[in-house]
């Protein structure tokens, strides 16, 4: 079942929570006599246009059931600062989330998902899901298996590449990628430790710098030399510059990346 509510609804504010199921009752006529049945139906896809111009969406929590975001369905929420993609989503169409002024940070959680849905021949410049969102942070789920052609290729209305500063993949298989699925090449992934051969050797990743999610020291191992370092990075006045020590992946670095660290090498032991 589609949730498809009015668009530009002035009474969307804050946190959005869509549900896994929706309630109702259908009418119908027959021989002169009405009747009604109430139903429940799981919320598997997002109507295009669905939350178009909400302006007053700020955060947005999808179903583990929902299997498309249609095209255009959150296209100008400008007050969203950040989307997580569930791991059942499949498809999502074309500037789904586009011109979201405030849109900085996607945790994409999606298993499988394909080029990105669209009416007419794919043109990047216009039909991004991302076009025109200022995205900085990417983060991608554990159980992520591929990622589509031109999935993040959305930096062409007055964004480019470089606006990407930070890209973790908590996936220890590296997702298959084709060549566009992620455009930021040059750009420095941090992946699990474990796996950082596999990602510097697989294809289409050999474009990134790949190192590793705690490696502070960026000696191509997560030790104990790493707590030292994260402690020094802690004390300095730009935490910036080392995107391996963030390393719970929430988008900064602090005390609780620390203590993530720690329980890491605890529990390796």
């Amino acid at each position: 079942m589609a949730f498809v509510p009015s668009g530009q609804d002035s009474n969307l504010n804050g946190a959005v929570n869509i549900l896994s199921t929706v309630t109702g009752t259908i009418t119908w006529q027959s021989n002169n006599q009405v009747f009604t049945h109430d139903v429940t139906a799981q919320v598997l896809n997002i109507g295009e246009y669905a939350f178009n111009g909400c302006t007053g969406i700020t955060e947005v929590s999808f179903p583990e059931t929902l299997r498309s975001i249609n095209w255009n369905a959150f296209d100008g929420c400008t007050n969203l600062t950040s989307v997580t993609i569930p791991v059942s989503v499949t498809t999502i169409g074309t500037q789904a989330f586009a011109f979201c002024d405030n849109l900085s940070t996607v945790i994409w959680n999606a298993r499988r998902v394909g080029e990105p849905y669209q009416r007419h021949e794919f043109d990047p410049g216009r039909d991004g899901i991302w076009t025109g969102s200022p995205i900085k942070f990417i983060i991608i789920g554990e159980e992520v298996e591929s990622i589509g052609n031109h999935v993040f290729d959305s930096y062409y209305y007055g964004n480019n590449y470089n606006g990407i500063e930070r890209i973790i993949s908590k996936a220890i298989n590296p997702p298959v990628i084709q060549y566009y699925s992620l455009p930021f090449y040059g750009c420095t992934i941090s992946v699990p430790v474990q796996s950082l051969q596999a990602y510097r050797s697989a294809a289409n990743w050999s474009f990134f710098f790949i190192n590793a999610i705690g490696d502070t020291n960026n000696d191509d191992k997560v030790n104990i030399d790493d707590v030292t370092s994260l402690i020094d990075i802690m004390l300095s006045e730009n935490t910036s510059d080392n995107i391996n020590a963030d390393v719970d992946g929430d988008g900064t670095i602090n005390i609780s990346d620390l203590t993530t660290l720690i329980d890491k090498l605890l529990n390796e032991h």
